[in-house]
Order: C-alpha cells, then structure tokens, then sequence
C-alpha cells in the first residue's frame, strides 16, 4: 500500500479513536486483535512505547512506533 493510499484512508476516518487506532495498525504492523486488545495503560506517551503483552509465558514485548506523531492523537 501506497503512501498516499495510506494518508488518504488515514483522512477519510473523522473518529478520533479509529483514526489512532488505524495509525496504530499501519506504523506497528501488529494485528488488529494485539491493537483492539490494547489499554491506555499499555501506552507510555511520555516515552512514546506501547507495551503489548503476548499470551506465552506472560512475556511483555515493548514496542517503539515508526509513527511519533500517533502520540499525539492518543495522549
């Protein structure tokens, strides 16, 4: 998918919420399941980190978005 493809999906959402979810989707490239799944306290906006947990062991996987400006939508 296209850059402008991406902006121009990314434009057509006016739901706050959607639209950083969306964004999440795109700059983590996790699945939408990891991403539904996803509390506010799995997100460090002061450290721009989403932490997402994975169901083996308990591990915790910390998760640097390509995507900074997402903070900002989310924060």
């Amino acid at each position: 998918m296209s850059k402008e493809e991406v902006a121009k999906i990314l434009s057509s959402i006016n739901n706050l919420k959607y639209k950083a979810l969306v964004m999440l989707l795109f700059s983590s490239g996790l699945r939408v399941g990891k991403v539904i799944k996803l509390e506010t306290e799995h997100i460090d906006s002061q450290r721009m980190l989403v932490f997402i947990k994975v169901d083996l062991k308990n591990l915790e996987i910390i998760l640097e978005t390509v995507a900074p400006s997402l903070f900002s939508k989310i924060a």
